[in-house]
């Protein structure tokens, strides 16, 4: 089920562009890993593998639960560290840009997350 909400949560999250919703979705996907390696490592235990087998996939949701904090860390480091939200890369954004220059607006700086954008501007 996780799965499912996994692949639901991200095609809607850059159907959106919600970080919010993104986060979430890498979130359940270390869930979805760390269930995968309980799992493993049960059915081992089941199978009478040695320990040393039981106790290397039992302790992998370390790595996994620290690649998906990397992940939901860089995303937001970011958001957290006023990153430049509209930087005129696309055609829609060259627009909105030039638009406020033209105004006359001076020292144009965006932040936030990218699903609602904060201006700061001189005039």
């Amino acid at each position: 089920m996780n799965v499912l909400v996994v692949r639901y949560e991200s095609k809607e999250g850059r159907r959106l562009n919600s970080q919010i919703l993104g986060v979430d979705a890498k979130h359940t996907h270390s869930d979805v890993w760390t269930t995968s390696a309980v799992l493993a490592a049960l059915l081992w235990r089941v199978a009478r593998v040695s320990a040393d087998s039981i106790r290397s996939p039992a302790s992998s949701w370390r790595v996994f639960i620290g690649h998906a904090c990397w992940q939901i860390a860089k995303d937001a480091s970011g958001v957290l560290a006023d990153q430049i939200v509209i930087a005129g890369k696309k055609t829609s954004d060259r627009w909105w840009t030039q638009r406020l220059a033209s105004s006359g607006a001076k020292k144009i700086r965006t932040r936030g997350p990218a699903d609602s954008v904060f201006v700061d501007l001189h005039l």
